[in-house]
């Protein structure tokens, strides 16, 4: 009898090391800007990364519209440290400037109180600001960082048209 289930275990274990190998999402607990631009130029190919000032971020457009992405927490060095093209951030934020429109706070509490993503500000120079931060600390998967570009992609229009009537 001890025979039977001793065969019958190894094969058991032996079936378990014979079953295909299965992957799981990619998870990333950091991410450059090199990985980044990977990943959203699953979804959009006119995403660029640039890195002339000494600082990488990225840019893209939606619908005409120019924005960038900057990168925060990089490499250890604090919150505002500069990021290089191969640096480990743990956050990025998508932002998109918006110049020539009535930028009195009002009009940015109104989008604020409205819209749960995509916060509005005024910059130094008067302009209005949109951001949407992404938290990458902890773990998030490629899924989610193109659903939140995904996001990013509707927020940027909904502003405009808040912004016209």
């Amino acid at each position: 009898m001890r025979a039977v289930i001793r065969r019958a275990a190894i094969s058991a274990v032996a079936a378990l090391f014979a079953l295909p190998s299965i992957a799981g999402p990619v998870v990333y607990e950091v991410i450059s800007p090199v990985q980044l631009l990977k990943v959203l130029q699953a979804e959009d190919r006119s995403i660029t990364l640039n890195d002339s000032a000494g600082d990488a971020t990225i840019s893209g457009g939606v619908s005409g519209h120019p924005f960038d992405i900057y990168f925060y927490d990089c490499d250890g060095g604090g919150f505002v440290a500069p990021a290089r093209p191969g640096s480990a951030c743990l956050g990025f934020e998508f932002r998109a400037y918006f110049e020539g429109y009535p930028n009195d706070a009002e009009i940015v509490n109104a989008w604020n109180n409205a819209h749960h993503y995509g916060a509005l500000w005024r910059d130094d120079g008067e302009d209005l600001a949109l951001q949407l931060n992404v938290i990458v600390e902890g773990g998030v998967t490629e899924a989610n960082i193109r659903s939140n570009y995904k996001w990013w992609r509707k927020v940027m229009p909904s502003l405009k048209q808040f912004l016209a009537e």
